[in-house]
């Protein structure tokens, strides 16, 4: 099991004119802690997605966001706000020596998994704002997403579903937000699975941004995790 955390950095590349709000609203806050599983290795993106997203299409013709000016390379911010000026030398650049190589490490630590187990599962892990949407559709946002594509999906899902709401928490599936990480190089393959984990960010910081709640939290994920990595050792056999 792999956890795949891209967004919980707030370190930046250069110079980038954005405002603390950017960084705050963009950040999945304390991810690279809140996720964690003894059993699983971790890929975690060291700088902010403001300066590189992981996540994105490495094509700008491919991804939807580009229009918004949030491809690879932001050039806008949360509000639509410009951060820097929109640069292809620049650009590539980011894409060569931080998005190629966050990838190129993801690739060979689901290969080393592969080699040594015969199966892998990404866990994409992520969390998300409390208000994206307007104040009288807030109690429609669950506290937690699940992210699945259409292939590569773990068997476990329901069960996943069962534990959160046992919790006595709310769970959606692709929605407020869809899909989960997977290099295209092993959609194919039947062995490599991914699923998307997403936590209301209102469950575990406060609006300064403190942690409230975190140990409860993370024993929550930890429970998921677990069910997860069960999951992958039925799918080695």
């Amino acid at each position: 099991m792999i956890l795949h955390t891209p967004h919980s950095s707030t370190n930046t590349i250069g110079d980038i004119i954005h405002t603390q709000s950017d960084m705050d609203n963009i950040t999945d806050w304390f991810t690279d802690e809140l996720y964690f599983h003894e059993f699983s290795e971790r890929v975690v993106f060291k700088y902010t997605r403001l300066d590189c997203d992981v996540e994105r299409y490495r094509n700008d013709e491919d991804e939807a966001m580009t229009k918004y000016g949030r491809s690879v390379v932001y050039t806008k911010g949360t509000q639509n706000n410009t951060i820097r000026k929109d640069n292809t030398a620049h650009s590539n650049y980011i894409k060569e020596t931080y998005y190629d190589a966050h990838h190129n490490k993801l690739i060979q630590k689901i290969n080393i998994e592969l080699s040594l187990f015969g199966a892998c599962t990404i866990v994409d892990c992520h969390s998300f704002p409390s208000d994206p949407l307007s104040e009288s559709e807030l109690d429609e946002l669950p506290d937690f997403c699940i992210g699945i594509n259409t292939d590569n999906v773990p068997n476990c899902v329901d069960e996943i579903i069962g534990y959160i709401e046992s919790t006595s928490h709310t769970v959606k599936i692709n929605d407020p937000f869809s899909g989960s990480m997977i290099p295209s190089k092993f959609i194919a393959d039947k062995k490599v699975k991914t699923i998307m984990i997403e936590i209301n960010k209102r469950l575990y910081i406060d609006d300064n941004i403190i942690k409230i709640n975190f140990e409860k939290y993370q024993n929550i994920i930890n429970n998921v995790l677990g069910i997860i990595y069960k999951d992958e050792l039925e799918n080695e056999k």
